[in-house]
């Protein structure tokens, strides 16, 4: 059996993570295990999960409170490892990348998730230096290999585009399920307008809430569902209640039923800043529903025709008339044929990782890591 590190920073309910577990459930365990290095404190969301499957958790104090602390815990673990898979959603999480080099793990994946970042100055910094130094490059669409790899690694194509799967069957349109979970939310009539993502800058919510808030004049009966948590949570809860939108407003928190929750929405709305390629709109169009989604986000995920890309620079009234146009009028179609031809089964995608990860295992059997930090 080989054992592989996820590098991920914390394994909390997002979509990056919840990935990870989707892939990790499809693994053949006798044969590659997940362990898990994480930073920070405390027990996240998938912990629990990860021990039940047999994964180890290394977890290494923060790089912000004591970075030389850090990277030498960090360096003590990556030597144990013949393969490391850092996943790569901001610039400077490339530096682990490069620990792992110095420690002599022999394969060093580089996954970029995002198209964009909080300091893109640093992203070209670390651009410049990124070429060569992973042995292998994964990324969730073209548009994340472009914003993390070198010039020469996309022209020469020497990437592979990995697909954010999810489990189909789960998210295909179903009526019988659809009425029994509006009947729980205590929806008739209403014209429920759905979200699903991590309350932070990237996402976009306050925008989401002068979406909604046009929407709300148009369409009296409508509702917002908001799927998720996170550190902009009480501003956007503040927001609503400034508005006067609270009772049309339902923060649903995390969730482990969001299949279920997809089935009782009409219309899904990801007004996001930018994306590396968003898994809840490869859900919400398993899931059957239009989607209006930020002119930010790769073209990529639109798989279906139920996606209609809006200028993010567009006023929220024009966003409000779009959605309650197409919305209202728009017919629920089972759309996992389509999904599945796109290569988004997550089993299809969990058995190909795993033969990446055997195919270097059975390569690099007999060598050893020798830690030169």
């Amino acid at each position: 059996m080989v054992r592989v590190l996820q590098v991920v920073g914390r394994m909390d309910c997002g979509g990056l993570e919840t990935l990870i577990m989707r892939l990790y459930r499809g693994m053949d365990r006798n044969k590659v295990q997940f362990d898990f290095l994480e930073y920070g404190e405390g027990r996240a969301y998938y912990d629990d999960e990860i021990e039940q499957m047999g994964g180890k958790i290394h977890r290494v104090v923060s790089k912000k409170q004591t970075p030389v602390r850090s990277i030498l815990e960090t360096a003590k673990i990556m030597k144990q490892y013949p393969i490391i898979h850092a996943h790569i959603s901001s610039a400077n999480e490339y530096f682990n990348i490069f620990l792992a080099e110095l420690c002599g793990v022999k394969v060093r994946i580089a996954h970029s998730h995002s198209t964009s970042g909080l300091n893109n100055h640093l992203n070209t910094i670390c651009r410049f230096f990124l070429s060569g130094t992973p042995t292998d490059y994964f990324a969730c669409s073209s548009a994340a290999a472009k914003w993390l790899f070198p010039g020469k690694i996309i022209k020469n194509r020497e990437y592979a585009v990995f697909q954010n799967a999810i489990d189909i069957l789960n998210f295909t349109y179903n009526p019988t399920v659809r009425k029994e979970v509006r009947n729980k939310l205590g929806l008739s009539h209403e014209f429920a307008v759905g979200n699903v993502g991590r309350f932070c800058r990237v996402k976009n919510h306050g925008f989401l809430i002068d979406i909604f808030e046009k929407i709300h004049r148009i369409q009296p009966n409508s509702v917002l569902l908001l799927v998720g948590d996170g550190p902009l949570k009480k501003d956007i809860e503040e927001k609503v209640n400034r508005l006067g939108l609270s009772e049309n407003v339902r923060f649903l928190g995390l969730r482990s039923d969001v299949p279920d929750l997809m089935q009782a929405m009409d219309a899904f709305v990801f007004p996001s800043l930018f994306e590396g390629l968003p898994i809840a709109l490869v859900e919400a169009q398993t899931a059957g529903l239009r989607c209006f989604v930020s002119d930010a986000v790769p073209r990529e995920v639109k798989i279906t025709d139920s996606v209609q890309f809006i200028p993010l620079g567009n006023p929220a009234g024009d966003w409000a008339e779009k959605i309650c146009g197409d919305g209202l009028s728009y017919e629920r179609q089972d759309s996992s044929a389509q999904i599945r031809a796109g290569g988004y089964e997550i089993s299809a995608a969990a058995r190909k990782l795993q033969d990446f990860y055997l195919r270097h295992e059975k390569m690099l059997r007999g060598k050893g890591n020798e830690c030169v930090v």
